[in-house]
């Protein structure tokens, strides 16, 4: 019966949205490609019915053109390359498409309004930006994941409440526009960042870079993927050597303490550069590889949730400044991220710089 079902959407063409006649939008999307309600309810059955009969589904297979129709939703921009090459549980793929779908339909509704004009407001100073895009784009987000995972807790940053206790037993952490500062200036450096956690610890985490487009995605105990491609940190050794980020210290009030700028400046001229990143790209770009640490002295639990698990799962050590594990219940983060041995360097530079007269 579900090769039937193969076959008949196959001739239908939803597989290949370029080819196919505009119809109805689902969940006000982009007409080309789409699929009215009656085309997605059959699929949707067919592939639930699917997944209870396979635990564990090995995606993409690029052969068979199964794997695409097991993983590609109609309208969710879903593409092959966008998941990663490993055994998923009927859970994990469950997730994980809800996951990549709510950054690439936020990123495509945060493109669509880049270098127009926002309504902006301030949040906890005046360095703490919220644009109307940040909304719309976290209302999209939270719908998309709601369906997913009805049960589930969601802890987003535009709807965090600080006197609200989160149990993190089983929750979704949204951050869905990281760098509004640099959105709302027309400046190209943004991200979208969606993870589940359970337990208090991230499972999986899905980070969609802007403008570029790249998708960055782990699994717990399965790696960190871009593009088909298992990730790894550097393995550079000599922190002389290294290109790092770190997260500017503005704290909840929009001033950078003395201590932060202290150690700010000699990481400066103890390392070949630091660049400045929104907290969620930091982590990623670390676990990419594409920079050797990152550090942050204030951070949310929305910009590093995703991270956090990308860079580990690339190999990275993630702790906070004395060396232990980040609590994610915590409203205010501190953390260094950076290959192990990087990663004992900066934590002992911090050390020292604790110990200058300020």
């Amino acid at each position: 019966m579900f090769i039937e079902n193969i076959k008949t959407v196959a001739s239908n063409q939803l597989l290949n949205p370029i080819k196919t006649s505009s119809r109805p939008p689902v969940f006000g999307r982009n007409e080309e490609g789409g699929t009215n309600d009656v085309w997605q309810e059959s699929l949707e059955k067919s592939l639930s019915s699917f997944l209870e009969n396979h635990p564990t589904v090995r995606y993409p297979q690029q052969a068979t053109g199964l794997s695409d129709l097991a993983l590609y939703r109609p309208k969710t921009g879903i593409k092959p390359y966008h998941l990663p090459p490993v055994t998923l549980s009927k859970t994990e793929l469950k997730r994980l498409s809800a996951a990549v779908e709510g950054c690439l339909q936020a990123g495509a509704l945060i493109m669509r309004d880049y270098q127009k004009k926002h309504l902006i407001k301030c949040k906890r100073h005046a360095k703490d930006l919220q644009t109307d895009t940040d909304v719309n784009a976290d209302t999209l987000i939270s719908k998309i994941l709601h369906v997913a995972e009805p049960d589930a807790e969601l802890l987003t940053e535009e709807t965090y409440q600080d006197s609200k206790k989160y149990n993190l037993s089983k929750t979704w952490i949204v951050d869905p526009l990281d760098g509004s500062t640099n959105y709302s200036h027309g400046y190209p450096n943004f991200s979208v960042s969606i993870a589940f956690i359970e337990n208090g610890k991230p499972t999986m985490g899905v980070v969609l870079d802007l403008p570029k487009g790249t998708l960055y995605t782990a699994i717990k105990g399965k790696g960190a993927w871009s593009e088909g491609k298992r990730l790894k940190v550097s393995t550079v050794k000599d922190l002389n050597k290294t290109l790092l980020a770190g997260g500017y210290p503005w704290g909840s009030t929009g001033n950078p303490s003395r201590k932060a700028v202290n150690f700010f400046n000699d990481m400066d001229l103890k390392s070949q550069g630091i660049k400045a990143f929104g907290g969620v790209l930091g982590g990623t770009y670390t676990g990419a590889g594409l920079i050797d640490g990152y550090w942050t002295h204030y951070t949310r639990p929305w910009d590093q949730a995703a991270s956090m698990l990308i860079a580990t799962e690339s190999g990275a050590k993630v702790t906070d400044f004395e060396g232990k594990a980040v609590d994610l219940s915590q409203p205010i983060l501190k953390l260094v991220t950076a290959n192990p041995v990087i990663h004992n360097q900066i934590l002992k530079e911090f050390k020292k710089n604790s110990g200058k007269q300020q």
